[in-house]
């Protein structure tokens, strides 16, 4: 409702005397003053709020607080609202039969507009939505961030279209400087506070050559992108959370009976267990007893999150991250709100425990959570993997409630990790590798070793090393292929802790909302 919304977003209430607003916001004729976030009291008639915004209407048809009973003279209603003056006046000039505002500075119009989607004033959104668009060849990226925060999509398209013609980064994956690859180059400041998940989509539109409708605001149509699937470590899949899902803990069982109902914010009485509440030491739950019903209390959360923390009190359950970040996160917040320490350990060793097989589902969890050893062992082993560039093309359900910010971090520390691997590598002596040479890929096992893949022993050690029969096509069993696997061994395990040496010295720059670590 109108008014609700206005009541969350008041500004916290000033001392300081309140100026009137020039002409004509200045006239004896209103019914109504607003009062912006520096203490500017803008006069204003409620007949033209309601003809331009179905939000003002709406405001203006409940009953509204008056300051006349606190006051010794006359008074209008004050309205107070989170705008700067200047912000609100200029919107103001394009409802009453006045000349419309300048439209030059990119800041203030984007400020206006999203005052102007925030009260649903439809043909100033549209005004300043057409002023706003030619500032996009100059501030690409800026107002890429501030369409998606905004969800204008159309603006976000024009911004992503705009800057790929540019092509002002370098596809060379071996590039040093990250700032020039295309995910250090295509990130500002201005997105840390979008998704992951956006940003995912920006780089991959980036890349490739889309058919069909693009949505970088919400996320697309699964069938639509085509994931790489890291020998079966990442969720290749799109696949979105379920915030209607609701997990029933396991029990009662027929036997056993619940003896006390929790009743949620929203109205719904959940049954629990006390025992099971107090082994798990949850009983911050139990401290608001009902007045009007006996064994019923009273928490702060709502019913999909409490059923969800329940079922996590009770022995042998598991997490379910097929929920989404979003949900898994609720969790955590009301188990840390309530000190169920219980949960809240329980939810960090699972989580943990997808490190082997999702590690960035597991470094996206951890770095939400701020666990910062957590989140460096995960990004360190996403940096080992045989294939770490491919990680740019690794989407998973948890992107879309991480910011960009912590995904760029990652994107960075592999990128990092792989140019110092590089440079080991080519320090390494030539019989073991060399990439101006002709190589033979390492295909074979050794001691549970994968080396599948691996470019190790060069064709004229091979040659030099086989026997006659062997040279152009090696036999099975023949000793002079059992000397040549031994090298590639040997080759394998050198190259491996040339890598791990190098990446061991990359640093990991964490930040968790804008500070580091």
């Amino acid at each position: 409702m109108a008014s609700s919304t206005a009541q969350t977003e008041d500004p916290k209430p000033s001392h300081t005397v309140a100026t009137t607003a020039k002409a004509p916001f200045n006239l004896p004729s209103a019914d109504v003053v607003f009062r912006t976030a520096d203490n500017v009291e803008f006069h204003l008639h409620k007949p033209i709020l309601s003809i331009a915004s179905p939000f003002f209407n709406d405001m203006f048809s409940l009953t509204q607080p008056s300051e006349a009973t606190t006051q010794t003279t006359p008074s209008h209603e004050r309205v107070p609202i989170t705008e700067n003056s200047e912000t609100f006046d200029g919107l103001l000039r394009l409802l009453y039969p006045v000349a419309d505002p300048p439209l030059t500075d990119r800041i203030l119009v984007e400020q206006m507009l999203e005052a102007a989607l925030k009260y649903q004033l439809k043909e100033a959104t549209d005004t300043l939505r057409r002023a706003w668009q030619p500032f996009i060849p100059q501030h690409t990226l800026s107002i890429f961030a501030t369409a998606c925060r905004l969800h204008l999509q159309d603006e976000a398209k024009m911004a992503a279209e705009a800057w790929k013609a540019t092509k002002s980064w370098s596809l060379d994956r071996m590039e040093p400087n990250f700032g020039r690859t295309l995910e250090g180059a295509s990130y500002t400041d201005e997105m840390a506070s979008m998704s992951a998940g956006t940003y995912f989509r920006l780089l991959y539109f980036l890349r490739t050559t889309v058919n069909g409708p693009v949505n970088f605001v919400e996320p697309r149509d699964p069938s639509v992108l085509r994931m790489w699937n890291l020998s079966g470590l990442f969720q290749s899949g799109l696949k979105y959370p379920n915030t209607n899902a609701v997990h029933t803990a396991p029990f009662p069982v027929p036997d056993v009976e619940s003896d006390i109902i929790l009743r949620t914010c929203d109205g719904v009485d959940v049954p629990a267990h006390r025992l099971v509440i107090l082994l798990a030491s949850a009983t911050g739950l139990l401290t608001r007893p009902s007045s009007s019903s006996p064994k019923t209390y009273h928490v702060d959360a709502v019913a999909v999150t409490l059923r969800a923390l329940l079922h996590l009190c009770y022995p042998l359950a598991r997490v379910d991250f097929s929920l989404g970040l979003h949900q898994v996160d609720a969790v955590m917040r009301l188990a840390r709100k309530y000190e169920i320490q219980s949960v809240v350990d329980l939810i960090k060793d699972q989580c943990v425990s997808l490190l082997p097989e999702n590690p960035i589902l597991c470094y996206f969890f951890a770095m939400q959570w701020e666990w910062v050893d957590e989140a460096r062992k995960a990004a360190a082993f996403i940096s080992d993997l045989e294939q770490p560039a491919c990680v740019t093309d690794v989407y998973t359900s948890a992107m879309e409630d991480i910011s960009a910010e912590i995904y760029v971090q990652l994107l960075k520390y592999v990128h990092q990790c792989k140019i110092a691997s590089s440079e080991a590598v080519d320090s390494l002596p030539t019989h073991i590798y060399d990439k101006n040479q002709q190589w033979k890929l390492v295909a074979g096992e050794f001691n549970g070793v994968i080396t599948a893949g691996i470019p190790l022993i060069g064709a004229k050690y091979i040659r030099e090393h086989s026997c006659y029969e062997c040279i152009n096509r090696p036999k099975p069993g023949c000793r002079c292929q059992e000397s040549v696997l031994n090298q590639q061994y040997a080759a394998y395990v050198r190259f491996k802790g040339a890598i791990k040496a190098a990446t061991s010295k990359v640093p990991f720059e964490m930040k968790f909302n804008g500070v580091n670590a």
